[in-house]
């Protein structure tokens, strides 16, 4: 009998650690249980070869040549996000799908590698539409590239390679003021201007990642942006998604960004999500009304500014 009873305690603690869920974010871990390797290899196996169904396939091939015009709407198959928010264990098998002998994978593979990684190595082309002898020799030389990439940054998180990509913004040339103070565009000023917008989504990324490293980098990057006082809206988007991911991040200094970019701003949604953000980074309640004249509006913000200037050496280091 007594054998019995300690038969079914051992069942009953032992009980909860056959449903842990292995981890395929950042961590190799849940909570502190390993997870089972034979396990996570079933769970990748699954999710692979959901990834490679007709259903993900038909996505990426919309997605390059629609069916139904450049206006039709894409929505990704869940075999497909599945993968993508799988992240960095999932990049050694994307690698090895880009030489797959069905394009449509191929094709699969190149745009969950780009979700993943920010990066964008060779072109769509390359992986589905070159199936000659010559289009073999490219996708291999691509899939090298992918491979060499892999291997110098295996070893860092996604939001550090997000990083690598806002370090190559030429941060010393906007205080030198290489760009935009000419009064017209240069060539040199649209390169830039490119270069910029083309780093908005590992900016947005960084906020949505929820890694508070990031802070220090993105206010760095914030204070050079606003200093090139241009309204142009090659700028002020990349000022607004370093400002979103600061407050998604909860950083209390983006306060006074949302004040300039939210709470003035004239349409009445920004101005109530400025609010009830600022509040929230905050932690004081404020009043100002959304809906109200500028001029009320501009006495609350007012209140709002006087409180950061008292407040903010004691919450904003």
């Amino acid at each position: 009998m007594k054998k019995i009873q300690f038969i079914i305690l051992l069942a009953v603690f032992l009980f909860p650690f056959f449903f842990i869920e292995s981890s395929f974010g950042e961590q190799e871990v849940s909570g502190s249980i390993s997870p089972k390797k034979a396990d996570r290899a079933k769970d990748i196996k699954r999710m692979l070869e959901k990834f490679q169904s007709d259903e993900v396939i038909s996505f990426a091939v919309d997605i390059t040549n629609p069916r139904q015009g450049p206006d039709q709407v894409f929505s990704e198959p869940q075999g497909y996000r599945d993968v993508v928010d799988a992240g960095k264990p999932m990049v050694p098998y994307l690698l090895d799908l880009l030489s797959n002998k069905d394009d449509g994978i191929r094709l699969s593979a190149y745009f969950a590698l780009c979700d993943i990684t920010n990066k964008d190595i060779g072109n769509r082309e390359i992986f589905f539409d070159e199936k000659n002898v010559t289009g073999s020799i490219q996708r291999n030389w691509y899939k090298k590239k992918w491979e060499n990439w892999w291997a110098k940054n295996k070893t860092k998180t996604r939001a550090q390679w997000l990083l690598d990509d806002i370090h190559e913004i030429d941060i010393d040339g906007i205080y030198k003021n290489r760009y935009l103070g000419k009064g017209q565009i240069t060539p040199d000023d649209g390169r830039f201007l490119d270069q910029l917008l083309a780093k908005v989504p590992a900016i947005q990324k960084l906020g949505d990642y929820g890694d508070k490293t990031a802070i220090p980098e993105l206010r760095k990057l914030l204070k050079a942006l606003k200093y090139l006082h241009t309204n142009h809206w090659m700028v002020q988007s990349p000022i607004d998604n370093t400002v979103d991911s600061l407050q998604k991040l909860g950083d209390p200094c983006a306060i006074p960004h949302l004040i300039d970019i939210l709470l003035r701003n004239d349409m009445e949604a920004f101005r109530k999500q400025g609010y009830e953000e600022i509040e929230k980074l905050a932690g004081v309640k404020f009043s100002f009304d959304p809906h109200a004249s500028q001029e009320k509006r501009e006495e609350s913000i007012s209140k709002i500014e006087k409180w950061w200037e008292e407040n903010k050496d004691k919450i904003c280091e």
